[in-house]
């Protein structure tokens, strides 16, 4: 579920949308349809 910040600004994923906040722009991208794991990254998980 998204955030909104008292600036009124989202932050997180709602649904297929990750609102992504960097220092002086806010933007919009799609979650990846699948992530890439190495067998490390999938032991740790």
């Amino acid at each position: 579920m998204a955030r909104i910040s008292k600036n009124g600004i989202l932050s997180e994923a709602f649904g297929n949308l990750v609102f992504v906040n960097s220092e002086s722009q806010n933007y919009v991208r799609s979650k990846p349809s699948r992530l890439k794991q190495n067998p490390k990254t999938t032991a740790a998980a």
